[in-house]
């Protein structure tokens, strides 16, 4: 997995991911989600684009950062997700919780996930 973190101007930072977020690269991921809380940002977009695959623990390290956020006032938000990454997590509806604006791609939108 590889991952490009780029300013937001005014509201924090979007982090890219591409590749596969599984157990071979999750605690790289962890270590820079780690690096986030203790600079307090408070307004994060993860862009998912390039994210081919995502496992059980990569779902956790979402999560668990997402509460470190949100513990802490901020904001997560998941966007342009597709294919696997997208059927998991709609899966275990991060689309109720983790919501972006509707952009065409974006994980999440107004009531239950998505079928079809």
């Amino acid at each position: 997995m590889k991952y490009s973190l780029s300013p937001i101007p005014g509201r924090g930072l979007t982090i890219a991911l591409s590749g596969e977020l599984d157990i071979n690269t999750v605690d790289g991921l962890r270590t820079v989600f780690e690096h986030l809380v203790a600079l307090e940002v408070r307004h994060i977009e993860i862009n998912l684009r390039g994210l081919r695959m995502i496992d059980s623990l990569g779902v956790g390290a979402l999560l668990g950062f997402y509460k470190r956020i949100r513990a802490q006032g901020g904001e997560v938000v998941l966007r342009e997700c597709g294919g696997q990454p997208m059927a998991i997590l709609h899966l275990v509806h991060f689309d109720r919780f983790m919501m972006a604006p509707s952009d065409g791609r974006s994980l999440g939108g107004d009531g239950p996930a998505r079928t079809g």
